[in-house]
């Protein structure tokens, strides 16, 4: 008997009937179709193994770049977000003139600033942008600079950006 056969008899998972009944079977098979036709058996189920191995191994691989992609995408929007808060010029720009400009959801919103912000923003010395994953201050005012940082990345957010 095989070692397989051997260790079901041993765990008690099959019966010394069955262990001869599958012997039995193995036989009669074998003398059905012959030593090739066991073997072209044998191929055909390795291939489908390999095969079946291979659409796993495949689906594995597309889950893991799409993992990726969205860990990468979320660095990004992370490095993003922290461009914007850490380069926000509020302070330096406050005024009681208000601003303007369009949103992404094509509202109109404004920025209340400085006579100096206004003529800067015309100017292109400093730009609007949405700030990404915010919900209470969702605008920032950057230097041109920063501002064409988030441009390069996610242009979509620059809201104003003269020159």
């Amino acid at each position: 008997m095989g070692d397989l056969t051997k260790q079901l008899l041993e765990a008690g998972l099959i019966n010394e009937k069955q262990a001869k009944k599958a012997k039995h079977e193995k036989r009669v098979k074998r003398a059905k179709v012959g030593d090739k036709g066991l073997e072209a058996e044998e191929r055909t189920r390795d291939a489908a193994h390999r095969e079946k191995r291979e659409q796993r191994s495949e689906a594995d691989r597309e889950r893991n770049r799409a993992a990726e992609l969205e860990r990468l995408e979320r660095v990004s929007r992370d490095r993003l977000r922290d461009l914007v808060r850490s380069n926000t010029l509020a302070k330096d720009v406050a005024g009681n003139r208000r601003y303007y400009f369009v949103a992404r959801d094509n509202k109109v919103p404004f920025v209340e600033v400085s006579d100096t912000a206004v003529r800067r923003l015309q100017h292109g010395d400093l730009g609007i942008v949405e700030v990404p994953d915010q919900a209470r201050e969702r605008f920032a005012i950057l230097a041109r600079s920063h501002a064409l940082q988030v441009h390069a990345t996610a242009p979509e957010l620059v809201r104003v950006l003269h020159g």
